[in-house]
């Protein structure tokens, strides 16, 4: 299409705009005009459609689907070298209705060359330096790094710019001259139009931290450490780490098997991929003083572990230890509080403090699975009664009403 014509089909198009003309079918769609094709001059691109009340139309002339975040259309985009135009209808909600795309082929005669960005847009693990270039002769660069399109006013561009956080940064190149060759003549003249604008979308992500215990089954508390850039922070249930979870502390001590996931977080960066870890704590199997056998007399036996802080449990009838008490006589209580962790009894005796029940409960009042616990306060209330408090060796399924009874 020549520049003449180009001309009167665009003046052709306006002149409907200005009239408040339009097609039936842009009451719902969205049209580009001119349409997509090649085009040997500088053009404005406008957009017909009916406008729904709350919405607002933002455009990309990167090729990237429209969304909420997309710069709203101003009345026209001139366009001034080869560019894909993206226009979206976006409603109260902030959700993309509809869209419209087209792609142009321009060759404007008198119009500054895109700059070029390297390196190019992409996601970093480290602060960068990125280069602006333009192959007009005389250029000007500027750009701007909060999304909007650069202007004449923007910052210009004359040294490498630090880019250390996340950063959509655009450019557009002014004035230099230009070489244009007419049948064998050849000059070089001002370049009168703007490039087109060279968007370069950078993120930058936190790398991932590293847990210095790797994983597996270990025999004593581990102290957990991670190295890494940026806040670390972790999980114990085995989901991702979020801006809002804990950070991990320095020399952090896990006393119980569990997933550890950590991740790296960095104002202005992309939270690091997370990194998980699954450590069993097992106890150490025990040691006795006396080989199992036949013997005379009676026989003193020790016995021993060598996890730190393991809690011994035996029984005299052959029975499993896990399931029976471990040296005192079942006791009788009522239930004062129940948790997932433990709970709080009276007892008509008092319990030493550091022993371990099996604790069963009646069934008919109570439906919670009987539990391994540790008796870790006892005091005396009156003369028939003591309160102690119990703790679970492993967390319990507690009913959402629980009855008084236990035994």
């Amino acid at each position: 299409m020549s520049s003449v014509t180009c001309a009167r089909f665009v003046l052709c198009w306006f002149l409907l705009l200005s009239l408040g003309l339009t097609v039936h079918a842009a009451e719902t769609a969205l049209v580009l005009v001119p349409p997509s094709g090649s085009y040997q001059t500088a053009l404005p691109i406008f957009v017909l459609g009916g406008r729904q009340p709350g919405e607002r139309l933002v455009y990309t002339l990167d090729g990237s689907a429209p969304t909420a975040a997309s710069w709203r259309l101003p009345g026209s985009i001139l366009l001034t070298d080869s560019t894909t135009v993206r226009v979206g209808a976006i409603n109260a909600a902030g959700v993309l209705t509809r869209q419209v795309s087209g792609s142009y082929a321009i060759t404007a005669a008198l119009a500054t060359a895109r700059p070029t960005a390297l390196p190019r847009g992409g996601t970093y693990q480290t602060p960068l330096q990125v280069a602006l270039s333009t192959t007009t002769p005389g250029a000007t660069i500027r750009y701007t790094t909060d999304g909007s399109d650069p202007t004449g006013g923007s910052v210009r561009y004359a040294a490498p710019i630090l880019v250390n956080r996340s950063t959509t940064l655009r450019a557009r190149a002014f004035g230099g001259t230009v070489q244009v060759r007419s049948g064998r003549l050849s000059l070089r003249l001002p370049a009168i139009l703007p490039s087109g604008v060279m968007t370069a979308n950078y993120t930058l992500q936190v790398a991932p931290p590293s847990l210095a215990a790797p994983a597996g089954t270990y025999s004593e508390p581990q102290t957990i450490t991670a190295t890494g850039t940026g806040t670390i922070r972790y999980t114990l249930n085995g989901l991702s780490p979020t801006a809002v979870s804990p950070e991990l502390p320095s020399g952090f001590l896990l006393d119980h098997s569990a997933t550890v996931t950590v991740a790296a977080f960095q104002a202005g960066w992309t939270p690091s991929s997370a990194v998980s870890a699954a450590y069993v704590l097992q106890v150490q199997p025990l040691v006795t003083s006396l080989p199992a056998g036949t013997y005379t007399g009676a026989q003193n036996v020790t016995l021993t572990c060598s996890t730190s802080g393991a809690t011994i449990t035996y029984t005299r009838d052959g029975s499993d230890p896990a399931t029976s008490a471990t040296g005192s006589s079942a006791i009788a209580a009522i239930t004062v509080e129940l948790r997932r962790q433990g709970l709080s009894c009276l007892c008509p005796e008092p319990v030493a403090v550091g022993s371990v029940f099996h604790l069963a409960f009646a069934r008919e009042q109570l439906d919670v699975a009987p539990v391994l616990a540790i008796c870790d306060r006892c005091s005396m209330q009156n003369d028939a009664a003591f309160e102690v408090r119990f703790k679970f060796v492993q967390e319990v399924d507690v009913p959402a009403v629980a009855p008084d009874q236990s035994s």
